[in-house]
């Protein structure tokens, strides 16, 4: 069982912090992390690389609290410039992308 510490509980992919009397969450990243992702000159598909890129931020929207969203896109900014990636790779793979309607 997790214990809080500072105020904080990681649980899963999601950090909880208690802030007064609300809760913010986050993306929860262990102590060990090094931000080591695929490297740009890796020979893996193209399609894989960008999936990365696209599901972290994927990840990242669907977890962190609205005032958070930002500070984490910038964070992963950061990490994949120092995988290799350029900004144009990085930031098509950041953008929000629109759902596809269902079709039943």
């Amino acid at each position: 069982m997790e214990t809080e510490v500072n105020n904080q509980l990681a649980f899963l992919d999601v950090l909880v912090k208690r802030n007064g009397d609300h809760l913010d969450h986050t993306v929860y990243r262990k102590p060990t992390h090094t931000d080591r992702y695929l490297h740009k000159l890796s020979n893996h598909h193209p399609s894989q690389k960008q999936g990365i890129i696209e599901t972290l931020a994927n990840r990242a929207r669907r977890i962190c609290a609205k005032e958070h969203i930002q500070e984490e896109l910038s964070h992963l900014n950061k990490a994949f410039l120092a995988n290799g990636y350029n900004d144009r790779e990085i930031n098509a793979a950041l953008a929000p992308r629109q759902r596809r309607p269902d079709v039943n």
